[in-house]
């Protein structure tokens, strides 16, 4: 009886010891996403640009908050890159969000939210459908010459500028890519020494694993030193544009229509760059062109248009 038992014991131990065989992996799948970036311009911001005569009353961040929401949901993104979310930005947008059916996760860089002076910071954040994608660890740094430490760059007066990075997977395909997104300074100096930055710190955090994606409203003409500078490193998306009329993305506050027409007014950019473990494919790329309600006036929201790209990552 003792040998019947001890040889069920051995049988058991034997399948257990197949089943514990490691699987094969599963190849990952083609991960097709569409990235945005959006300038919404803080409250503060905005509040300045009316009180100064820059811009109209409707610019007023509670006037247009719902069409702001009404153009990110229009827009249908996996995944923003948002700029200049200052506090009354991060307070309204989820729950405004939220109402119009969209489930997002969200990423708020926030230079130093135990600071006094909030109305010094650029915040930023990247918002990501939460069913389908899972961020990674997620670094914050500033655009200056202490990127750890809470500080202005490179003769900046006013803004402490930040950057937002992190891995993403793509749940559904196993895909990962990196993300980063910023608000640049308009100054050449500071503009340019930040992108040198970018470039380094992608170096940094993604080593050349996953595809890379930049982000952000970059505050430069696409003829401008910094475009020579990212371009050694990345591929400006805007090379996969068919569009003959739209070009620029960038209206100013007195909604100039006449600058869409000019490859010279591009302040948002999306960048991309191959990565050692997969490749992306730029299908598309495209500016969200439309007006909205407010007040009844149809207007832009926003003096900057939100720029789409779709992406086939593999």
């Amino acid at each position: 009886m003792k040998r019947v038992i001890l040889i069920a014991l051995m049988l058991i131990a034997g399948a257990t010891m197949v089943d514990a065989k490691p699987k094969a992996k599963v190849p990952m799948g083609e991960c097709i996403i569409s990235v945005g970036t959006v300038d919404v311009i803080g409250e503060k911001a905005r509040r300045w640009s009316v009180e100064n005569g820059k811009t109209t009353s409707l610019m007023d961040w509670k006037k247009c908050r719902e069409a702001i929401a009404d153009m990110l949901a229009d827009c249908d993104c996996d995944i923003y890159a948002i700029q200049e979310a200052d506090q009354p930005i991060r307070d309204d947008l989820p729950r405004l969000l939220k109402k119009r059916g969209l489930k997002l996760g969200y990423f708020w860089a926030i230079p130093n939210p135990e600071a006094t002076n909030q109305d010094q910071q650029l915040a930023n954040g990247i918002l990501y459908r939460k069913d389908r994608f899972k961020l990674g660890k997620k670094r914050t740094f500033f655009l200056s010459e202490t990127p750890e430490q809470f500080s202005r760059g490179w003769g900046e007066k006013r803004w402490y500028r930040i950057a937002a990075a992190c891995e993403v997977l793509d749940k559904k395909s196993g895909q990962k890519f990196f993300l980063m997104t910023t608000h640049l300074s308009s100054r050449a100096v500071n503009n340019e020494n930040s992108g040198s930055l970018l470039i380094e710190r992608e170096k940094l955090y993604n080593d050349n694993k996953y595809v890379s994606i930049l982000a952000g409203n970059l505050d430069s003409r696409p003829n401008a030193p910094l475009a020579t500078i990212l371009k050694s490193h990345y591929e400006d998306s805007y090379g996969k544009y068919s569009g003959k009329k739209l070009r620029g993305n960038y209206l100013g506050w007195a909604f100039d229509a006449k600058r869409l027409r000019s490859h010279n007014h591009r302040r948002s950019y999306i960048y991309i760059r191959q990565g050692a473990s997969s490749q992306c494919e730029v299908l598309s790329y495209k500016l969200h062109n439309k007006k909205y309600p407010i007040e009844g006036y149809d207007t832009y929201p926003t003096p900057s248009l939100p720029v789409i790209t779709e992406l086939k990552i593999k």
